[in-house]
């Protein structure tokens, strides 16, 4: 009976933490699931809101300098994208990468990721060169990391082949 209402209790907390949407040194997994909840029911405010809460969280329990805050980054520069909120999607993007490169983890798919989706922008955005940069760094990376035949380097390359149709490059 005792272990029952325990689990009562403990199920209570949760309900109300994840009703309330007050975050607690969530990992950015946990923030970026309830927060793609927010999105499927086309509440856009409360998914930012809960990336922003997120990133607090986080800041908080393991600082702005953790790959988890950089990740988490990127994942709401991925929701500004979407919303078509460019320059702020460049300038968290940006942001990620800065911490990426002072946490010297530049060999990982989460960064490739971030590159890889910051060359997205500069695609829908004609800066041709700055999303060859991108993309050939982020395809690089993903190579040395999870192997050519991985679905997301072909994601990549099918991205470049893209932008070379779009610069007229077509031998590229």
């Amino acid at each position: 009976m005792k272990k029952l209402i325990k689990q009562i209790f403990l199920v209570s907390i949760l309900f109300y933490i994840f009703t309330q949407n007050h975050l607690i040194a969530q990992s950015w997994k946990e923030v970026d699931s309830i927060a793609s909840e927010h999105i499927k029911m086309k509440n856009y405010e409360k998914a930012e809101k809960t990336y922003v809460d997120g990133l607090y969280s986080i800041e908080k329990s393991k600082g702005r300098s953790s790959k988890e805050y950089a990740i988490l980054l990127g994942n709401l520069a991925n929701f500004c994208s979407a919303r078509r909120q460019f320059e702020k999607a460049d300038s968290l993007f940006s942001i990620s990468i800065d911490i990426f490169k002072n946490i010297k983890d530049t060999l990982s798919i989460e960064y490739a990721n971030v590159l890889n989706n910051l060359a997205d922008i500069y695609l829908e955005n004609s800066f041709f060169e700055d999303a060859e940069l991108l993309y050939t760094n982020a395809l690089e990376i993903k190579r040395k990391t999870i192997g050519n035949n991985a679905p997301s380097c072909s994601f990549t390359l099918n991205q470049l082949g893209y932008l070379y149709n779009r610069m007229g490059q077509f031998k590229k």
